[in-house]
């Protein structure tokens, strides 16, 4: 856990960024995630507090209330001095006596994204990366990615705002990366090659974003093969290996590798795929599948995957 990768959890993390909302305030794990957020400057909190038109332990219930099912929310402005506000409430209509009658009064947050506080903490997140000298937010969307290696990068913020730009995660914001050196490439989104999501920099350790930062920024998926070959040896793999632990075991006997120090994700097919892209990158997808297959050497689907 670090300052940058606070590791978050992440179901708290997608449901803060997903937009304004008032969380219960007792949600304590949510509220540790917002308090997180807040911190690193990606989302504001705003406290207020509130009164409900009808709960059981008011004065005025039942004996004043015509809807004793309404469950009408009235903002109690501290602002104002309690014998000048007025309360009606939004669902009902009705003139609620409040502060003369006494009404439990509950307290919440206001979350709200925060942009610019997004694309500045992106910035310092990818900077603290081991392949980056520098990351720039340059404004609430566009960032500029120095690699130590001289080479620059453009990454294009997307999402934030309804469905259309989600992640199949639910994870309202991601970063496409793009290898253009031109800053107004930015504006075409069809040519994404890959992307990493917001979500990911909270909720994965430092090296898992590091990992996942240079399957972005390397060249596309099997250079030298085709669709077909990378979803043939993906579901021979899975076929061949159905547990983690199988898996595992081909890895250290075979290759003489600990599984995490090559891929790592959410679940099995996820490492799988990782491990080819990697192996792919690295030129030893040979090597991978020649292992596989000495591992498990009944293994149809394996056996009829081609070592080229």
């Amino acid at each position: 856990m670090s300052q940058l990768f606070p590791l978050l959890d992440k179901r708290h993390v997608i449901r803060l960024l997903r937009g304004a909302f008032k969380p219960q305030i007792q949600e304590m794990g949510l509220r540790y995630s917002a308090q997180q957020l807040a911190r690193l400057g990606i989302i504001t909190i705003d406290p207020f507090s509130f009164i409900k038109c009808t709960h059981p332990a008011d004065e005025d219930y039942p004996q004043e209330i015509l809807d004793l099912d309404c469950e009408g929310l009235l903002h109690v402005d501290e602002s104002v001095h309690p014998e000048m506000a007025t309360y009606h409430c939004p669902l009902c209509g009705r003139f609620v006596e409040y502060p003369s009658v006494h009404k439990e009064v509950f307290h919440s947050w206001l979350i709200q994204r925060n942009t610019a506080g997004i694309a500045a903490y992106v910035a310092d997140a990818l900077s603290g990366l081991p392949q980056v000298h520098l990351a720039q937010a340059l404004n609430e969307v566009d960032i500029r990615i120095q690699l130590k290696s001289s080479r620059i990068l453009y990454g294009h913020l997307a999402g934030g705002g309804g469905t259309k730009h989600r992640q199949p995660d639910g994870s309202p914001y991601a970063l496409y990366i793009q290898t253009y050196s031109q800053q107004n490439a930015l504006s075409s989104t069809s040519a994404h090659p890959a992307e990493i999501s917001l979500v990911d920099l909270l909720t994965h350790e430092s090296r898992w974003v590091a990992d996942r930062f240079q399957e972005v920024i390397s060249p596309p998926l099997f250079r030298h093969r085709n669709r077909a070959d990378l979803q043939s040896l993906q579901k021979a793999l899975l076929d061949a290996f159905p547990t983690h632990a199988a898996l595992a075991k081909m890895i250290r006997i075979q290759l003489n590798r600990p599984i995490d120090a090559l891929a790592m994700g959410n679940n099995l097919d996820e490492i799988i795929f990782r491990l080819i892209n990697r192996a792919d990158q690295e030129g030893w997808h040979t090597d991978l599948i020649r292992a596989a297959k000495n591992a498990n050497p009944t293994n149809i689907a394996l056996q009829t995957v081609d070592n080229l």
